[in-house]
């Protein structure tokens, strides 16, 4: 009799893990066609997405900025000038006496530059282009000195 009930408890034991097995494998067939289906919405999400956004244009505009002026030099100041200093860059009397005091330095007029603060001041700072003087690459100049070049860039 102790046979008969080891082989039956056997026989017991056998399906019931068989039949967890197959509850297992059916939970993870489950999840995995609940993630290939999330998959698969995000993919035609993602379709529509691409079919729908706004084309990008070929060219982009850049603004390009240089220096100009009545004179063949403009005067970059090492430090944010004054509104008298502004005022009086044409007189050379003036001028001269700020490069005497190293307070600007001369650039050739159609110089291009960047901008780098405009706090919508009378005075914009700027950095020459190129450049490979450091001492003299960085500045203000007239807001009035600057002129915008509009290119077309293919990106």
């Amino acid at each position: 009799m102790n046979v008969i009930v080891k082989v039956i408890l056997g026989i017991i034991v056998f399906f019931v893990a068989l039949f967890v097995l197959a509850h297992v494998l059916g939970w993870l067939a489950f999840m995995f066609n609940l993630v290939l289906s999330l998959l698969m919405f995000a993919a035609v999400g993602y379709g529509i997405y691409y079919l729908v956004k706004p084309k990008k244009s070929n060219s982009q505009k850049s603004i390009s900025y240089k220096l100009s002026g009545t004179t063949a030099q403009i005067h970059i100041f090492r430090n944010e000038p004054e509104l008298k200093d502004l005022v009086n860059q044409n007189n050379e009397m003036h001028i001269a006496k700020l490069e005497l005091a190293g307070e600007v330095f001369p650039v050739p007029k159609d110089t291009h530059v960047i901008i780098l603060e405009d706090s919508g001041k009378e005075a914009v700072k700027i950095r020459i282009k190129g450049s490979k003087n450091k001492f003299d690459s960085e500045g203000w100049v007239d807001r009035s000195n600057l002129v915008t070049e509009t290119k077309q860039i293919k990106g």
